[in-house]
């Protein structure tokens, strides 16, 4: 059980690297995401506040422009084109939040048969709700006053909210034998450096947690080799992460949250340029 790196994928899908070629191909693709039109080929989920946005800005390289603002929280589909190897791909972002996901579901995923491939992102119990109503609920009534117990809450509400993207992925595959592969990304990793192995372990269809469990059992019924699962780390954004006057601090200087960055990029592009059956 490892990590997938450009280098473990290199190994396993057996090839030797990607040219940069198709430029007609990739202008075309942005010219359809700037008008968000055309069939979704790679679809963004996750939880709410995971990082699904800034990920998306930081793979298509607007995150790293001076004056970027992290986004608030997204209420609508969102659209981009993303280069990925030697091919540009369009994505699609589903907002976290159940009401507000539903119609990004059925256009991106039932009956879209050039669906290639879905990122889902998880961030190992660091997320904080933007509301900051629900915020001191969770805080003074609800007791959940510590880091440890908000993780523990946060960590539950991933397992239910995989759960639902399983049973949508399901249901695209039974119709269309689409998509044909998983990205679990563990986004903020600069929290817990240390510990990315335990990630690993946690998220990983042969961990040892209720996560893999349900991702073992998901494999078992569709079938591995129909859609493969990688897990590959992810910094979107390094943020230091506070809650009730504690703080977690980010570890990651900017030059290693690049290189993860920049690995997870080439992981996705490995991945989008392998043919599948």
């Amino acid at each position: 059980m490892e990590w997938t790196t450009p280098a473990s994928l290199a190994v396993r899908l057996g090839k030797q690297g990607y040219e940069n070629r198709h430029i007609i191909q990739k202008y075309w693709t942005r010219l359809k995401a700037y008008l968000d039109m055309g069939a979704t080929q790679i679809v963004v989920t996750g939880h709410a506040g995971a990082g699904k946005t800034v990920l998306a800005h930081q793979m298509h390289g607007r995150a790293r422009e001076a004056a970027y603002e992290l986004p608030t929280e997204s209420v609508k589909v969102e659209v981009d084109a993303l280069t990925a190897g030697s091919w540009a791909k369009l994505v699609r972002v589903l907002p976290g939040q159940e009401g507000y996901r539903a119609k990004g579901v059925f256009e991106s995923l039932q009956n879209n048969n050039r669906l290639e491939g879905v990122i889902h992102l998880v961030d190992f119990g660091f997320m904080i709700p933007r509301d900051k109503v629900f915020i001191n609920t969770l805080i003074n009534i609800d007791g959940i006053n510590t880091i440890e117990s908000l993780r523990e809450r946060n960590l539950k509400l991933e397992v239910e909210n995989l759960r639902i993207v399983l049973s949508d992925i399901k249901r695209a595959w039974q119709t269309s034998k689409r998509p044909k592969w998983i990205v679990i990304a563990v986004n903020k990793v600069d929290l817990f450096k240390k510990n990315r192995e335990a990630a690993l372990m946690h998220y990983h269809p042969n961990g040892n947690g209720e996560f893999s469990k349900i991702l073992n059992d998901f494999q078992k019924d569709i079938g591995a080799q129909n859609i493969p699962v990688y897990v590959i780390q992810s910094c979107a954004y390094e943020q230091d992460f506070k809650w009730n006057k504690k703080i977690i601090k980010s570890t990651l200087n900017r030059q290693e949250q690049n290189s993860i960055l920049n690995d997870f990029t080439k992981s996705i592009a490995f991945i989008c340029e392998t043919p599948f059956l």
